[in-house]
């Protein structure tokens, strides 16, 4: 038969810790071919992150968890607050969940950034081996989350259990002892950033100059008849080099940590200037030499492990050449002098999480 079902409702207020700001971020690192390029060259990646309203999303989810009878909710985000009306247990449920997600949402994250250039030693290898540089560098990660958490191993050599805790900004100091058994290290750029869970956070530091695009010299008809007034156009444009770098973590109740790094390097190596002419009709232009590195990558990791996320290498070869006279062999005196200097450049990554201020 059929029958009456009789709920007692009941109105409760929940805080939300959520930031009301919508948030989205877009990175992308390559290159694309020119519209009219007889040649199509074009490779490159995208990571898009759309701006993302917390508050809609608490919505949707809780309004799945109420029950039919229930009401709402109703949030107010100049308070930060979300009214709901419903049973007594699909409010004790869902104040559990909203209490496991402003904790996610409050978690205070703590990022530090490392890119270590080492300039290697001349052993009479053409290229890096990888393979040792990695393996030095497990090694190192596993001392140094051993030092710093007795009895717990690393990936590769075990699993890190635990979760979130915190801790300090330490362990990436035997990476780079590490690093300089391979060579010298010339150069240690750290970017600490803290920012919140889930929530993109971005560091740029950028220089611009100019220079001498064009130039032209030439003359005008002057006054009198037969005259010409001599003079020069100079074109200047504005170049930016920089580093840009973006972090988007999110860390678990685990202490899994899932992150998106895009980072971009670029400097200027070289400015010089570049005659073509001679006498008044001498024109001097500046040819610009920038090098750069990035990468654009998503991995996991732990809380408190330094993580290495990719690596560079380059090589620089300069010869030179002296004799008495030009086309004179070398035993009549002089020396030829050739120097290939190799480097590396290793990029890590070290995440700590805090709950609470």
């Amino acid at each position: 038969g059929r029958a009456i079902e009789l709920y007692r409702l009941e109105s409760r207020s929940f805080s939300i810790k959520a930031l009301p700001v919508r948030a989205g971020t877009q990175a992308g690192l390559g290159r694309s071919a020119a519209q009219n390029a007889a040649f199509d060259h074009s490779a490159s990646t995208r990571f898009k992150l759309e701006e993302g309203d917390a508050y809609s999303a608490l919505r949707a989810a809780i309004e799945a968890r109420m029950t039919r009878a229930g009401i709402g909710p109703v949030i107010t985000p100049e308070t930060g607050t979300l009214v709901g009306t419903d049973t007594p247990e699909s409010l004790d449920a869902n104040g559990a969940y909203l209490e496991r997600e402003n904790r996610l949402h409050a978690r205070r994250i703590d990022l530090v950034f490392e890119a270590v250039q080492v300039r290697l030693r001349d052993g009479g290898h053409l290229a890096v081996d990888w393979s040792l540089v990695y393996e030095r560098l497990r090694n190192a990660v596993a001392a140094s989350v051993a030092l710093r958490v007795p009895g717990v191993a690393v990936a590769g050599q075990g699993t890190l259990s635990g979760g979130v805790q915190g801790g300090r900004m330490d362990g990436s100091a035997l990476v780079v002892s590490a690093l300089a058994e391979l060579g010298t290290v010339v150069s240690t750029t750290r970017v600490p950033i803290q920012t919140t869970n889930r929530r993109p956070a971005s560091y740029a530091v950028r220089t611009t100059f100019n220079y001498v695009d064009q130039a032209s010299a030439g003359g005008t008809p002057g006054a009198t008849s037969g005259s010409l007034v001599t003079g020069s156009t100079v074109s200047q444009r504005d170049e930016t080099v920089g580093t840009v770098l973006t972090l988007v973590a999110d860390v678990d109740d685990d202490g899994v940590v899932s992150m998106s790094v895009s980072y971009d390097n670029t400097a200027l190596t070289r400015l010089e200037p570049f005659t073509v002419g001679s006498g008044s009709q001498a024109v001097t232009v500046q040819q610009k030499e920038i090098e750069g590195a990035g990468v654009l990558q998503q991995f996991t990791t732990r809380v408190g492990v330094p993580t290495v996320i990719g690596g560079f290498e380059r090589s620089n070869r300069e010869a030179s050449r002296r004799r008495l006279g030009a086309g004179l062999p070398t035993w009549l005196g002089g020396a030829d002098r050739a120097q290939d200097e190799r480097s590396i450049t290793v990029l890590m990554v070290t995440a700590l999480a805090r709950d609470g201020l």
